[in-house]
């Protein structure tokens, strides 16, 4: 309900004010809106047969809410910019109607003042028109003509700015919506449509736009059309500048809180696809960190994060963004799609795989496996299959030949009973039977060459995923380790020969 939903984000001042505020407007009688409010304060989680019970019905929590509006309204009357430019405007009306003319010259004077140092353009040009009126109307009619024209500069300056916010938000959210209308961009009309954005002439310049919203916007679509067009490296510098500019201006990152927050998710996603990953941390930190509760994006957020952890083998960051992806995931299930909760169970299963926690590593796969059917991700259902022996034979599973069967059929029925598939399967089946460890190794040495082998020919082509995680698992067994002190080897080697 969003009368409970507004009572509970009150503050103690609000809810103090409206309890004074409804005592000043009732005259002293107990209000029957006010009781509601009190029940309404005092319920942890809303009960609304308990208000049906007690005799309220829509009307009064209709009335209710105007009231508590009424309140707030009140309450920061002139406390804030909004209000205050508010205020002023109402007022102008009433001081034209009645011929205050000196007073409502004062009041164009504030509103512009205002509306120039918070870049308020609209407001700006409400003012100017007053102004005009104003300018007909007084007694000083001296130099009319140029004052008269000042006033239209200054209004065509004015509708310059407000025309660039306009058009360069307009830019920005079509390319966000088509962006999750179609995030490939298949279909040919939305390739088209994001090809005339991107040749519009609001982008095609390279010189910032005046006000610090409309740069923002500026920012953030630069930043979607080069990462579309696979220029990695504009687009990093394009959402950082746009960090850059939330984080130089406090008031705008207070009023834009949620595209602030937003923005960092874009720019997680920039920083793993242009290969800064270690930058990755730092953004989520600064997630947890607003005062802000909401799910936006944090999905996507914490995927890099939990890719970051595995690709750096860091099991405390990694447990700590599982940990919020659970959370994430225990209240926004049934509006995640399909696609990012398989995703997040594989990405997760491999996380535990790495460090050898067999055991929650088979619990996240089982939950790819027992998914809804879905055509979504259906690479990741196919790999999760792959991925499953591994978690089985670990665990030394008694149906284990059981589940290769099972695994065999899926494969067939869905046609991708491969050539590479049927090596696998045929490799479990082996270790299954071997006894010892000296009949294992060569069976491993043999799985590994071939994968190597199949790695190196899919180069060029999409790679069957799974495989470079069952190699990782091969080598781990013929070394005697593990999964993350193999990655970890190999990430030091690197270091050492780029010094070098």
């Amino acid at each position: 309900m969003l009368l409970f939903d507004i009572i509970k984000s009150m503050s103690a001042a609000e809810k103090r004010h409206f309890k004074l505020y409804a005592g000043i407007t009732g005259r002293g009688r107990f209000l029957k809106y006010v009781e509601l409010f009190d029940m309404l304060n005092k319920q942890i989680e809303l009960k609304e047969s308990a208000i049906a019970e007690a005799g309220f019905a829509a009307v009064d929590k209709n009335f209710l809410q105007e009231k508590i509006e009424a309140s707030l309204h009140v309450q920061y009357l002139g406390k804030n910019v909004d209000s205050k430019i508010k205020w002023l405007l109402e007022g102008m009306s009433r001081q034209a109607n009645r011929g205050h003319w000196e007073e409502l010259r004062k009041s164009v004077k504030k509103v512009k003042q205002l509306a120039e140092k918070n870049e308020r353009f609209s407001d700006w040009l409400e003012a100017i028109k007053w102004e005009k009126e104003w300018l007909d109307k007084c007694k000083e009619k001296k130099n009319l003509y140029e004052r008269y024209q000042q006033i239209v500069l200054e209004e065509t300056k004015v509708r310059k700015y407000l025309e660039e916010e306009i058009n360069y938000k307009n830019l920005r959210m079509s390319i966000e919506y088509l962006r999750r209308k179609d995030v490939r961009l298949v279909d040919v009309s939305n390739h088209k449509k994001f090809e005339e954005y991107n040749n519009s002439k609001w982008l095609k310049t390279a010189v910032p736009p005046y006000s610090i919203e409309a740069r923002a916007n500026f920012y953030h679509a630069k930043c979607l059309i080069a990462q579309y067009t696979g220029q990695l490296e504009k687009s990093y510098q394009y959402i950082q500048n746009l960090i850059i500019l939330f984080e130089q201006n406090t008031h705008f990152q207070n009023r834009h809180i949620i595209w602030y927050r937003n923005s960092l998710g874009l720019i997680s996603e920039i920083c793993y696809l242009a290969g800064k990953n270690q930058e990755i941390p730092h953004i989520i930190d600064k997630i947890e960190q607003l005062p802000i509760r909401t799910d936006a994006i944090s999905h996507s957020v914490y995927f890099h994060g939990l890719l970051y952890a595995i690709t750096n083998v860091d099991k405390r960051r990694g447990t700590q963004y599982i940990s919020l992806i659970e959370k994430f995931l225990r209240k926004n299930k049934s509006t995640t799609r399909d696609g990012r909760q398989l995703a997040f169970f594989y990405n997760i299963s491999i996380f535990y795989m790495l460090f050898e926690e067999w055991d929650k590593g088979a619990l996240w796969i089982d939950r790819v496996f027992n998914y809804k059917r879905t055509d979504d991700r259906r690479d990741l259902q196919y790999a999760a299959r792959i991925l499953s022996l591994m978690s089985k034979y670990e665990l030394e599973s008694d149906n284990m030949d059981n589940h290769i069967q099972a695994i065999t059929k899926y494969l067939k029925t869905n046609q991708q009973y491969t050539e590479t598939n049927q090596h696998i399967l045929q490799a479990f089946r082996e270790l299954y039977k071997a006894i010892n460890k000296k009949e294992q190794l060569p069976i491993w040495e043999k799985l590994n060459n071939y994968l190597t082998q199949k790695l190196q020919e899919q180069t060029l082509t999409t790679r069957q995923l799974g495989l470079e995680e069952l190699q990782l698992w091969c080598k781990a067994k013929l070394q005697n380790t593990t999964m993350a002190a193999i990655i970890k080897a190999t990430e030091s080697q690197k270091k050492a020969s780029a010094t070098v």
